[in-house]
């Protein structure tokens, strides 16, 4: 499927990181003039078990922190296919959007997919 993993142990996107820290608009122009970043899952594993505890792909933390509609389009249009894959509890992230207030044009966009 082309995406690939960052361990949060080692290093994380810039891209994760400005989602994280909710820096919106430096996300956006990052999705943009990287596409392929939206493609990096962040994943952490347990020291004890190296059980997958954390994975997600932008989209998702973006979905998850209430990011703008803005942001939430250009990582659709950078990774369509992210909006097919399953963070570490099995969630896509139309379910993790649905569980927060957005427009209804961004659900409308990610089922077009």
């Amino acid at each position: 499927n082309g995406s690939t993993t960052v361990d949060d142990t080692n290093q994380k996107s810039k891209l994760h990181d400005c989602i994280m820290s909710k820096k919106w608009e430096k996300a956006s122009q990052l999705c943009q003039d990287y596409k392929f970043t939206a493609r990096h899952w962040l994943e952490h594993r347990s020291k004890r078990t190296g059980k997958v505890m954390y994975r997600k792909l932008p989209i998702h933390n973006a979905c998850v922190l209430g990011a703008p509609k803005t942001l939430i389009l250009n990582l659709i249009t950078a990774y369509p296919e992210g909006l097919e894959e399953q963070d570490e509890g099995g969630k896509l992230p139309l379910h993790l959007i649905l569980s927060h207030n957005v427009s209804l044009d961004i659900i409308t966009r990610m089922l077009k997919f």
